[in-house]
């Protein structure tokens, strides 16, 4: 058996694993609710009620904040590195069914994008977990669309849409 043969065979039983399903599952629900947080932060900020950055880190802060808000740190962290892996095997092994070699390798480099991106959330929630995470500046994204015309509509509008995909996340990582 060559090295192509063993390395397709490794990733197809990782396939079909129910311990990287599990991971999976928890990752989306962890992503899901980061999502719920971010846009329940962008609605309050509309509103006028909140001192916390609409953003991932502003997130993070928040859910450190809430009773067992230290675990669920914990959780979102790890679901966040279950992801990367998730994310790094089909990179290196997944969509072996796309015929088309161009295709199969624009699949492959998101899911190593989707992998980066959730690394930088996990990172960020391990530096909240540890008391190492900054909450961000006043120059964020979301301070700077509250400025313009209509800046509470728009912020408002994307927190929805936010907590929309996050519901998405959830209920994808659930079932």
């Amino acid at each position: 058996m060559n090295a192509t043969d063993k390395a397709e065979q490794v990733g197809q039983q990782a396939h079909e694993s129910p311990w990287l399903d599990r991971a999976i599952k928890v990752g989306l629900v962890a992503y899901g609710l980061v999502h719920l947080m971010v846009g329940g932060l962008a609605l309050q900020l509309a509103f006028g009620d909140s001192s916390e950055e609409a953003s991932n880190s502003g997130a993070l802060h928040a859910i450190s904040q809430q009773p067992l808000g230290g675990v669920l740190i914990w959780v979102v962290a790890i679901g966040m590195f279950l992801l990367v892996v998730w994310r790094l095997l089909e990179f290196c092994l997944g969509h072996r069914d796309e015929d088309d070699d161009t295709k199969r390798w624009r699949k492959r480099t998101t899911s190593l994008g989707k992998g980066v991106l959730y690394g930088v959330l996990g990172w960020s929630a391990l530096k909240v977990a540890i008391g190492e995470g900054s909450k961000g500046g006043t120059g964020s994204t979301t301070a700077k669309l509250m400025d313009l015309p209509g800046g509470q509509l728009i912020v408002g509008l994307v927190g929805l849409a936010v907590i929309g995909y996050g519901i998405v996340l959830i209920v994808r990582g659930w079932t």
